[in-house]
């Protein structure tokens, strides 16, 4: 037998493992939520994680991985320098990503901080789009977010009052823009195991939502939201080119949009935007991609909210455009 049929049937059989054990746990009842005690070998004297964060936020922090990586670290007890992580990239998987939006929150939200962190990266819709994609990732589907989830939990961020009430709330978008049979079909021509080419293959698309609560004085509050969307040419590397893909990517944000109206109605809304200074740690041979590059923002708009622009002036000067208002399409537009 030559080497690619060996390969081919051993991704056959790796993927019927997969298929099996997605149909056996359908069948069980749901895992209970990880807990939040000590790794071994790990001492802290101080309640972990702070009671600041709230209880979505807990259970993303206690999986398994992330707890051992990032037990006792708060804004007090920062990692060093040398095991910060680094930026998540485009082919990195979901724990990547929420590893680091944890450890940033951990050592970055203080007792009276105004900006809230989603923790999950947001790469679906809705839930049924998630379950679509969970044999395909090999599972990996389940770490990841959805729009709604996020609204959900921007909405619950902003009901906060007195010294817990927040003014922002952010999240890291990585949607991808490819259907399943693509990467199907990659797997057989290369002959491995389907998770591996949509880990490699299915390039993550990176981007930054920020929604911000407006109050007036004597009024309701209204709601701008922003959308940082790096692209070509100003980040070579951060919009996939190929055929059909573009469209993909504008009408889930248009879906995006959608949501997003219905949650705020928001007043006013920016998309685009650029970064003047990079200050990204080289983790590959190859210019920052867009994940890369909207990790970058966060973390510095984490780290001093008053680098974020406020201004219509100093939006536009950071390459955003203002959207009009937003009008829901009729069925059959």
């Amino acid at each position: 037998m030559e080497a690619s049929e060996a390969a081919l049937d051993l991704a056959f059989v790796v993927d019927r493992a997969i298929s099996i054990i997605d149909n056996i746990d359908s069948t069980l009842s749901a895992r209970r939520p990880p807990g939040l005690k000590a790794p071994q070998g790990t001492k802290c004297s101080y309640a972990w994680p702070p009671s600041r964060f709230s209880p979505l936020d807990i259970a993303i922090i206690a999986e398994t991985a992330t707890r051992k990586a990032l037990y006792g670290v708060n804004n007090n007890h920062p990692l060093n320098e040398k095991d910060a992580p680094l930026y998540p990239n485009d082919q990195d998987q979901p724990l990547v990503a929420r590893k680091f939006l944890c450890w940033l929150s951990l050592v970055e939200t203080k007792p009276l901080s105004k900006t809230s962190l989603f923790l999950a990266p947001v790469a679906f819709l809705a839930h049924q789009e998630r379950e679509d994609w969970y044999r395909i990732t090999g599972h990996k589907s389940r770490f990841y977010a959805t729009v709604s989830e996020f609204i959900d939990y921007a909405r619950a961020e902003f009901e906060k009052v007195g010294a817990n009430s927040k003014h922002h709330v952010m999240g890291l978008l990585t949607p991808w823009f490819f259907e399943k049979n693509e990467i199907v079909a990659d797997a057989e021509k290369r002959g491995r195991a389907i998770p591996i080419s949509w880990e490699r293959g299915c390039f993550r698309a990176g981007m930054m939502l920020r929604i911000n609560k407006i109050r007036e004085p004597n009024a309701d509050p209204s709601y701008q939201v922003v959308l940082f969307k790096p692209s070509s040419p100003i980040y070579a590397g951060a919009v996939d080119q190929r055929p059909g893909r573009r469209e993909k990517q504008d009408e889930w944000i248009d879906k995006l949009w959608q949501e997003l109206h219905a949650g705020f109605a928001p007043q006013e809304r920016w998309i685009g935007g650029a970064i003047h200074i990079h200050l990204y740690p080289v983790s590959r041979n190859v210019p920052p991609d867009s994940v890369e590059v909207t990790c970058e923002l966060i973390e510095a708009t984490m780290r001093d909210g008053s680098t974020f622009p406020t201004t219509s002036a100093e939006f536009l000067r950071r390459g955003y455009t203002r959207m009009g208002q937003y009008q829901e399409r009729k069925p059959g537009h």
